[in-house]
């Protein structure tokens, strides 16, 4: 249907506007941007990461989108002028993941440096650090509730978190190999992983069965 071209390096990370009629990409080349998909026009090149943008996210409302980065920030952008409203500074390692919450007040990522990070987007602070992962997490996401967030990582284990006190919920331990990418079923009641064993897991997030 579309190409969309105008990266000079490879891209690593994508996703849809709220309202379907824009994507959001992120790639080697240190720059996010902003696609019309009725067109394939690129609406505006995001600016500011020193190195590879490793992630992108758009946010409920579709007024802004997140990104993580091998520079070891993430950034929020106002999509409408292009701006970067926000640099998350925290991690010591490249952000391999961002996520939104739900009610869009919140942000998390996952790094290089085995923690996950929740962040409030209107200050930029940290809310929190959850610890426990024993190697890279290259994957977060929120469940649909905005109560819990999972991620998956190079310790061949995902957690699910309570981000409210950073409790750890529950440890999942199954795959052989890292836990490359996780998400939450619509219901919030599953979760989904696929690792480099070369295996998809359904989880019950209840048991962690």
């Amino acid at each position: 249907l579309r190409v969309f071209e105008g990266h000079s390096a490879r891209v690593l990370s994508v996703a849809w506007s709220p309202d379907g009629g824009r994507a959001v990409s992120g790639a080697a080349d240190n720059t996010v941007r902003l696609w019309d998909v009725e067109t394939g026009g690129c609406l505006r090149v995001l600016e500011g990461h020193s190195a590879s943008v490793l992630s992108v996210a758009w946010s409920p409302d579709g007024r802004r989108a997140v990104s993580g980065a091998d520079d070891r920030t993430a950034r929020l952008w106002d999509v409408e002028t292009g701006g970067c409203s926000r640099v998350l500074e925290g991690h010591s390692a490249c952000v391999w993941s961002v996520a939104w919450s739900p009610d869009g007040r919140r942000a998390v990522s996952g790094a290089n440096d085995n923690t996950v990070r929740l962040w409030d987007v209107e200050t930029g602070g940290c809310s929190r650090v959850l610890e426990g992962h024993s190697d890279s997490v290259w994957s977060v996401a929120w469940s649909p509730d905005g109560r819990r967030a999972v991620s998956g990582a190079a310790d061949k284990t995902a957690r699910l978190w309570d981000v409210e006190t950073g409790r750890c919920l529950r440890v999942i331990e199954g795959h052989f190999a890292s836990v490359l990418s996780v998400a939450w079923s619509p219901d919030g009641r599953r979760a989904v992983s696929g690792a480099e064993d070369h295996t998809v897991r359904l989880w019950d997030v209840e048991t962690g069965r």
